[in-house]
């Protein structure tokens, strides 16, 4: 009877902090799951498939390889050009789905790339699960839950699912990464180790896929210093760099075993090199523009190297060592001489790659679905009447660019905060 007159003594608890969508948005999570997968599966839409150019189509002929041989290159033959990572996803849905060593080759080709294609639809769903999981932990679950869904749903993504590329594999690891990450950094004892040693080795996965991201362990760093304090920002990067290196570890001792040399992922930087310090290129996104270069800068080297007039992919990656010894000579041959050129290029790089996208990709979906005539050269550059933007990629830039101005403003809130 006397404990209403001693309720107001005790102090109030305190307010309990937001549900991690492990325990409370599951259910919202299960719903963007399945939203974006019945947006993406594929239906009586055309894909664009290998209309990416000719230059990448070969990642659907390595993983056919894989599947067959259990060697990534052509045959029996190992090759070191390319990263393994979509081919290797590519070998495992043929695997699953239209297995080469129990079907025809016309089948494998025929049903190999639909089964590619719906794989990617189930990926690029669980990248909104992810990216949902991932922004529920610091923002409300409703716009959380937007958020994933417009990432899922928009044009631009469902086109790259419907494409015979790394992309979507590539978003999927890198989101995991990060999910994984945060989740590590949020615990303060040594049970964040194993969840560090995880988001190494998903970062490493990612490397395989599109190398790019080769460097990102070195800006991490910066990460763990500002979360971290003492022993445990060293330890805790320690960790994530153990976890990194030993899963990038065998790859690396294939290509040393293969070509003599530490080629951790794949060999062909300093031909991207030689062709930055060639010629100014255009500051426009659409443009394929490798074609130009190859045809009138690479094409001497390549025929000087290989005796051959035409490029073909074989015999590219059978010479793909003595190719980059010969680019890397011509690139820091050009800085010397023309270091301007790299200059331009480089600066092009760092302001058109956040500001612009090549929306035409959507504009070339669209004429495919018209039956409009249509090249599948449309990417190179020198084909103007297949690059130029319908309205469909004029409005994606415009969303672009908005996406892009709420970036600039969530940066400095989160600055002045």
């Amino acid at each position: 009877s006397r404990l209403p007159a001693l309720a107001p003594l005790v102090p109030p608890s305190p307010a309990p902090e937001p549900a991690p969508p492990a325990s409370g948005g599951m259910r919202l999570a299960i719903v963007v799951f399945l939203l974006v997968l019945a947006v993406s599966l594929p239906r009586r839409l055309i894909p664009l498939g290998f209309a990416a150019g000719s230059a990448d189509d070969d990642w659907f002929t390595l993983g056919v390889n894989l599947a067959t041989f259990g060697v990534f290159g052509f045959g029996e033959e190992a090759v070191i050009y390319r990263a393994p990572g979509y081919p290797a996803f590519v070998a495992l849905v043929l695997e699953l789905t239209v297995d080469p060593s129990t079907h025809s080759a016309a089948a494998v080709n025929l049903l190999g790339p639909s089964a590619v294609l719906l794989a990617q639809s189930f990926l690029l769903a669980l990248c909104a699960l992810l990216l949902y999981l991932w922004l529920a932990r610091r923002i409300s679950a409703g716009a959380a839950f937007a958020a994933a869904i417009v990432f899922g749903t928009n044009p631009y993504s469902l086109v790259f699912a419907g494409l015979i590329h790394y992309d979507v594999l590539n978003w999927a690891l890198l989101l995991a990464f990060l999910l994984v990450l945060e989740l590590a950094f949020e615990r303060r004892d040594r049970s964040a180790l194993p969840a560090f040693f995880l988001s190494g080795l998903l970062l490493t996965a990612g490397v395989l896929v599109r190398p790019v991201t080769l460097l990102v362990p070195l800006p991490l760093l910066w990460a763990f210093l500002l979360r971290r304090s003492g022993r445990e920002r060293f330890i805790g990067y320690a960790t994530l760099l153990m976890g990194f290196l030993l899963a990038l570890l065998p790859w690396t001792a294939r290509n040393l075993a293969l070509s003599g040399r530490v080629i951790p992922v794949h060999a062909q930087g300093w031909t991207a090199m030689f062709a930055s310090t060639s010629d100014i290129q255009s500051r426009n996104p659409d443009l394929y523009q490798w074609n130009l270069v190859a045809m009138g800068r690479y094409m001497p080297l390549y025929r000087k190297i290989t005796g051959e007039n035409e490029i073909m992919m074989t015999t590219y990656a059978r010479n793909v060592v003595g190719l980059e010894d010969a680019a890397r000579a011509a690139a820091l041959e050009n800085l010397g001489e023309q270091p301007l050129v790299y200059a331009t290029n480089f600066l092009t790089a760092a302001w058109s790659l956040p500001s612009r996208v090549n929306a035409v990709l959507l504009t070339a979906f669209v004429r495919i679905q018209t039956r409009e005539p249509f090249d599948l050269r449309w990417i190179y550059a020198g084909q103007p009447s297949n690059l130029a933007r319908g309205p469909e990629a004029l409005a994606f830039q415009r969303l672009h660019d908005l996406l892009l101005l709420a970036a600039l403003l969530g940066l400095c809130v989160g600055l002045w905060r």
